[in-house]
């Protein structure tokens, strides 16, 4: 893929009237669009099949599935905690996934891709996409000078959620095949045990 297609510029959107942080900005990540279209025919073959591959745990952007049942599947939980005179206890762990989300490194998602079987032709697609992108900060109607990145997922890509969901899913592995005793159901096999010892080592 051509490097200018994966230029990107960030627009500053106020939040207040008062504008005197940094935090009182929305940054908004603008992709070009010959880069949105190569990205959406690459989702497009995404979402036939993650409902095959993703845990039910996770219900955003597969199809089929509803966040808003895991929105009172959460509060019934929270709710449990709240009253539960359980002697042994419970716990609740609450995830950043923002901060995962723009840190997410790209050698996981290699790994993660290989693993799950996709053909390497697919995966060099994909991580032509993601990698080594380049960031103008539009301040003042001028574009600052690029900046370049490591790691993490852009906002405004219409890969970037999907990819994040398949990398995720290495938590929800790791619950299934290391906790049983939580009474985490079981459902994936030694493809995971693998991954998740090769991310262990990277």
């Amino acid at each position: 893929m051509d490097s200018q297609w994966k230029e990107t510029v960030v627009v500053l959107l106020p939040k207040v009237n008062n504008l005197d942080q940094p935090s009182n900005f929305r940054p908004i990540s603008l992709c070009q669009t010959i880069y949105k279209i190569v990205a959406k025919v690459l989702v497009n073959r995404f979402k036939g099949i993650l409902s095959r591959i993703i845990s039910e745990e996770q219900a955003v952007f597969v199809q089929g599935r509803s966040i808003s049942n895991h929105c009172l599947l959460g509060q019934e939980l929270m709710n449990k905690v709240k009253v539960s005179k359980e002697k042994r206890g419970l716990l609740a762990l609450k995830v950043d996934m923002e901060q995962a989300y723009d840190k997410m490194s790209w050698r996981t998602l290699e790994l993660v891709l290989r693993n799950m079987g996709f053909p390497p032709i697919f995966s060099s697609w994909v991580l032509n996409c993601v990698t080594n992108p380049k960031f103008s900060i539009l301040i003042s109607g001028k574009l600052s000078e690029g900046i370049l990145t490591d790691c993490g997922f852009r906002q405004g890509c219409p890969l970037s959620p999907y990819l994040f969901i398949l990398c995720s899913e290495l938590l929800s592995a790791h619950f299934h095949q290391n906790f049983k005793e939580l009474g985490v159901p079981i459902s994936r096999g030694d493809l995971w045990s693998l991954t998740y010892y090769m991310l262990t080592i990277f």
